[in-house]
């Protein structure tokens, strides 16, 4: 393995633990709002912020994922001759 390739492992590992933390916290709200039977006017502006900082979190790793699609292909290909 190349020291490229072992970076984009590296990242990706990375990446995949973020994404299972974000998951874990999208379904412990979702459990939180099902057990609790909705939203009250009180708590909704807590659960709004935090969803929201939770969908952020979501898209920046989603983002990182095409990132690193990108660098696979870099990584992947096999080498130019020198000319």
């Amino acid at each position: 393995m190349t020291q490229a390739q072992s970076n984009w492992f590296t990242d990706f590992c990375e990446t995949a633990q973020d994404l299972r933390q974000d998951v874990v916290l999208l379904e412990a709200m979702a459990l939180r709002l099902e057990e609790s039977g909705g939203l009250t006017w009180a708590s909704w502006d807590e659960v709004f912020q935090t969803l929201w900082r939770a969908l952020d979190y979501l898209s920046q790793h989603a983002a990182d994922l095409g990132s690193l699609a990108r660098r696979l292909e870099e990584v992947s290909a096999p080498p130019t001759p020198a000319g």
